[in-house]
């Protein structure tokens, strides 16, 4: 397992007028309920969902706080339907659920992780972009300070989630709109040519749910996947 500590699962869907978050949160709370605590909500009671009127935004959190969890917060928030333009197709009017884990916590229980509890996630969320990623690695690839201006620059070859993938992750969901857009191909076909290359790829839900492998991988590790897959989803 690499040196990070920064480890996090996150679940975007697009956000549209149309939908009630007391209907989406309520759909999600019923699979999360399937899983036992700490990585799900099995037992514990549903939280209301706060007042959101004039609030771009708004939250509700589950975050654990016993000190043996390896979860750091586990947060659900939403788009408040209530405003008065319509979305934009921006990661920033996404719904999300984040949640923080520690690494060193989670130890054997990895494959669980990446074989129960993300699909549930996805499962319960109808996202159109899921992820596990090393949150070092994450903030690197959209930019870095200049040590010699002391200004951050953007990486301009940055993908904006919505539009494409710029990096793969161990543990991946790609409906299949996204999948059109990063590589002009279905689901199926995803599956077809990854089939065999990696520790599971198959058609879940309305996508595809890639895992490039069941053991713990972080840091440096992370970065050879996009060299040894990206050449084959995109023909290069």
């Amino acid at each position: 397992m690499g040196k990070s500590k920064e480890l996090r699962l996150e679940v975007n869907r697009r956000f549209s007028k149309s939908e009630r978050p007391e209907e989406i949160y309520q759909a999600m709370y019923n699979v999360l309920a399937t899983l036992p605590p700490p990585w799900g909500l099995k037992g514990i009671p549903i939280k209301k969902i706060p007042k959101y009127d004039g609030d771009f935004s708004f939250n509700v959190s589950y975050t654990k706080q016993e000190k043996i969890s390896p979860i750091k917060s586990f947060d659900i928030s939403f788009m408040n339907r209530n405003r008065r333009d319509e979305p934009t197709d921006e990661p920033i009017n996404d719904d999300r659920i984040i949640i923080d884990f520690h690494p060193k916590k989670i130890k054997e229980q990895w494959r669980y992780l990446m074989e129960v509890v993300f699909p549930t996630y996805i499962k319960a969320s109808n996202p159109y972009l899921a992820t596990i990623f090393d949150g070092d690695i994450y903030i690197s690839d959209i930019g870095a300070l200049n040590l010699d201006t002391g200004e951050y620059q953007y990486n301009q070859d940055y993908i904006d989630i919505r539009k494409g993938i710029y990096r793969i992750w161990q543990a991946n969901y790609w409906d299949r709109e996204l999948c059109h857009r990063a590589f002009k191909l279905t689901p199926e076909e995803v599956v077809q040519r990854l089939s065999g290359k990696v520790a599971d790829c198959r058609v879940y839900e309305n996508g595809v749910l890639l895992i490039y492998s069941f053991e713990p991988l972080l840091g440096d590790e992370i970065l050879k996947i996009n060299d040894e897959l990206m050449p084959i989803l995109r023909n290069c």
